[in-house]
Order: structure tokens, then C-alpha cells, then sequence
């Protein structure tokens, strides 16, 4: 290798040097807090918070309607017309287009 290409390259490594010799010294500066993350709901996400707890706490079945229709069916009062049936199944389908 020629001396002047030596000399570059001992230049570039020197420079290097002291690049990275800042970078760490600029890393070093940062301080640690003591600070916590907090979180700030909004009204509506407050809102939506109680709402969910309020219905987590809503049984799936409502045992009073299922007995009552249970009593009804076993004593052969329990009479749904076909107008009512046929009205149920219609509104399950979106016929407004």
C-alpha cells in the first residue's frame, strides 16, 4: 500500500474515533426519571367502561322468562299464533334492500 493511502485511512479511523466518542458521550447525558405512565380516560370511554361492567355483571339466561314458558308449554297454555312467527322470522332479514 502506497504511504499516502495509509494516511487516509489513519485519518478516517481517527475521525471515526472521535464521532463515536460524541455519540456516547450524548447518550450518557440522558437521565432517568422517576415518573409513572398514566393513563386519561375520556367521558366517553369512562362511560363505555361502566356500561361493559354493568352488563358483565347481566345474567345470559333470565331464568323467571324460562320457567314461566316452562310452565306455560307443560300446561298447554303457551299459544303463539302464526302472524307472530312468521313476523319474527320476516325481521331477521333485511328486505328494505
Amino acid at each position: 500500500m502506497s504511504e499516502v493511502f495509509r494516511m487516509r485511512i489513519d485519518k478516517l479511523a481517527g475521525i471515526y474515533e472521535t464521532y463515536n466518542k460524541q455519540m456516547v458521550s450524548k447518550y450518557k447525558a440522558v437521565t432517568k426519571t422517576n415518573k409513572k405512565d398514566e393513563v386519561d380516560l375520556s367521558g366517553t370511554a369512562k362511560d363505555y367502561q361502566a356500561a361493559y361492567k354493568a352488563l358483565s355483571n347481566v345474567p345470559d339466561i333470565r331464568q323467571d322468562k324460562v320457567k314461566a314458558l316452562k310452565e306455560q308449554i307443560a300446561s298447554g297454555t303457551y299459544d303463539v299464533g302464526a302472524k307472530e312467527v312468521a313476523e319474527k322470522i320476516l325481521s331477521s332479514f333485511d328486505i328494505k334492500g
